[in-house]
């Protein structure tokens, strides 16, 4: 859980978010196990600062997991997991041109369905050091939903709705060290090529251009070979714990990469 007013919910835009995430383990059998997860996450924020430039003024985001794991011997094991999130987003746009000043309210909705499935081996070469190799595939569709600004008169935008369906290759790498003093660390090294890819076009238009549309392009196009790198390290005693996370992630041309420290103490 994570709650408005703790650093780690805080996003561009001076937006905050509330958080709170549940995961239910099963055992479905000696070799057999299954796990149940919801997210849910709320948003407030003041919209955009300036000109050009979008902000969130609230919303919602939430997430539904399943995943399942079939284990044999020999430290093989056959994995699937299927998640589906819905974002459900208000914002505004701030329009300064000339001696125009307005400001623009959309909401907007985001759906977003994956599917992946490995077969991995997890070696144990030393004590506390686990290596898994995997393989797999990846589908995942997701769904833009159309909206239309309100407030701004003719600068007033509109945009139809898109959809993005790929399938992807995985191969990884993930390690997993458990060491004394209460330090572990693990890492994940992960990458693949796009095998398909099909993305609907999108068009938008000014309500005081008339009949006048134009093509939305948001950068993304597939064919090229995905990735993802992550390492942790942590700490833990009776009266602190230190975390530190790092990752990279590329996907269809897009990527992003983050640092987190958290640290905490007990009086």
């Amino acid at each position: 859980m994570v709650a408005k007013g703790d650093p780690r919910a805080e996003l561009g835009n001076n937006t905050e978010y509330d958080m709170l995430a549940l995961r239910k383990n099963l055992d479905l059998s000696e070799n057999q196990t299954m796990s149940l997860e919801y997210g849910i996450a709320r948003l407030d924020g003041d919209g955009a600062q300036k000109a050009g430039d979008n902000g969130v003024t609230g919303g919602y985001s939430q997430f539904f997991g399943l995943k399942h794991q079939m284990s044999f011997d020999n430290g093989m094991s056959w994995n699937n997991a299927l998640r589906y999130d819905i974002h459900q987003l208000d914002s505004s746009r701030s329009v300064a041109y000339g001696d125009v000043s307005k400001t623009a309210d959309t909401n907007m909705k985001q759906q977003y369905l994956e599917f992946r499935s490995e077969g991995a081996k997890t070696f144990e070469p030393r004590e506390g050091l686990k290596i898994t190799p995997y393989a797999g595939l990846k589908l995942r569709h997701t769904l833009e939903g159309g909206y239309q600004e309100r407030n701004a008169g003719d600068f007033n935008l509109s945009m139809n709705s898109g959809s993005e369906t790929a399938v992807d290759s995985i191969v990884g790498l993930k390690l997993d060290y458990a060491g004394k003093d209460g330090w572990s660390a693990n890492a994940t090294l992960e990458g693949g090529p796009n095998l398909s890819y099909a993305k609907s076009q999108r068009t938008a238009s000014l309500a005081g251009a008339g009949s006048q549309h134009f093509n939305v392009d948001d950068g993304q196009k597939g064919g090229s070979i995905n990735s993802l790198a992550s390492v942790g390290v942590k700490y833990s005693s009776k009266e602190s714990s230190l975390n530190l996370d790092a990752y990279h992630w590329k996907e269809d041309g897009v990527s992003d990469k983050g640092v987190m420290l958290n640290f905490k103490k007990t009086f």
